[in-house]
């Protein structure tokens, strides 16, 4: 008996499309299956999900501020030597507000972050007013894991090309698989875009 030819066509539907297997893109998707456990989530990368978007450049370090640290001082040296004054300054303060809370939350997915004996972030302080944390450079394999273990369907090798609009407003996208060339349909109530790997 002959094979029968795949469908040309792969179509899923979720409540939420992320776009975007790298660090953003998965903790986009493990935070809302943390916050709403029945709601379904689609990740999808044009490569192998937990093996791109982590920079290297980083040397296995996090910034961040901790009680100690002088927000202030990270934001003004922000503004003035590194965004040139182009920052949303609202969204660089709200960052380096949860900084901390956020390392942390990476230890309770599972990624390998320094502490202290007493379950505080072991930091580094720097001379500019903030403190850096070690955190282990394969980050990436962890963060997959946890997100398989939420339930996200993971859909790697698949290309978005194009966002779905329907009334001015976002309802999915195409693309198609790196492998086969299969078009891909992703239908979905709510789309993030977490893609460019750093």
């Amino acid at each position: 008996m002959a094979e029968t030819a795949k469908d040309p066509v792969t179509s899923l539907n979720a409540d939420v499309l992320v776009i975007g297997g790298g660090f953003g893109g998965l903790a986009a998707a493990i935070r809302i299956k943390e916050l709403s456990p029945d709601a379904s989530v689609l990740l999808v990368d044009k490569q192998t999900i937990g093996w791109g978007g982590k920079a290297n450049k980083g040397a296995g370090v996090l910034w961040v501020l901790t009680p100690e640290d002088d927000l202030e001082a990270f934001v003004d040296y922000h503004v003035k030597n590194i965004g040139i004054y182009l920052n949303d300054q609202d969204l660089l303060y709200a960052m380096a507000q949860q900084s901390y809370g956020a390392a942390m939350k990476l230890a309770d997915w599972g990624v390998k972050v320094l502490k202290t004996s007493s379950g505080e972030l072991d930091v580094s302080r720097l001379p500019l007013g903030w403190s850096l944390a070690a955190v282990d450079l394969d980050m990436m394999q962890p963060l997959r894991a946890k997100a398989a273990k939420l339930g996200v369907k993971l859909v790697d090798k698949t290309h978005v090309t194009e966002l779905l609009k329907r009334d001015g407003r976002v309802t999915g996208a195409v693309g198609f698989n790196l492998l086969d060339g299969r078009l891909a349909v992703f239908n979905a109530k709510a789309t993030i875009l977490a893609n460019g790997d750093c």
